[in-house]
């Protein structure tokens, strides 16, 4: 697995605990965040992938990207596993003591109290509860709405709770 290595927290736990799982033979970093696009050279993550598959056999390229960053964040760098994708902001900062996501989704959380705020709005909103009435449920459902497109392309996340992206939230 080559692990899309940003230097967040998301980035530390995931690669820690892939290494953990899987030994630190299997688990390699790359640095580049950089995608794919048409007329653009491969990142480094993908470059180390096919480098790791002609060698060892398929390799999987892993986003450390948490839950609130993929319902939120809009474009989030393609890879084959985003083995936090079911984890909130809000455990991520329980356990790292920080919590990384795309800037408006840090600012918007900044102002409304922290990532448990967000955590808790964004569920209110999926959900449909009151949360749409406040301010924030605005900006809220604004940052879901864009991130639609990005979270209906498929990709294997790990289900620790319900509404898992993938398996069965599937906006």
């Amino acid at each position: 697995i080559v692990v899309l290595y940003d230097w967040t927290p998301e980035g530390e736990l995931a690669y820690e605990w892939l290494v953990r799982e899987l030994g630190e033979a299997r688990v390699w970093r790359a640095a580049s965040l950089a995608t794919n696009v048409q007329g653009l050279p491969p990142s480094e993550a993908q470059q180390l992938a096919a480098w790791r598959t002609a060698r060892t056999g398929p390799a999987l390229i892993a986003h450390p990207a948490n839950r609130t960053a993929l319902l939120l964040g809009g474009r989030i760098p393609a890879a084959d596993l985003y083995p936090l994708g079911d984890v909130r902001a809000s455990h991520v900062e329980a356990v790292a003591g920080r919590w990384s996501g795309p800037p408006e989704v840090e600012a918007l959380a900044a102002d409304i109290g922290g990532a448990a705020a967000l955590d808790a709005l964004l569920d209110a909103v999926m959900e449909g509860r009151s949360g749409e009435r406040l301010a924030a449920g605005a900006a809220v459902r604004e940052l879901y709405e864009r991130g639609r497109q990005s979270r209906l392309r498929p990709r294997v996340v790990p289900k620790v709770g319900p509404g898992t992206l993938g398996i069965d939230l599937f906006d």
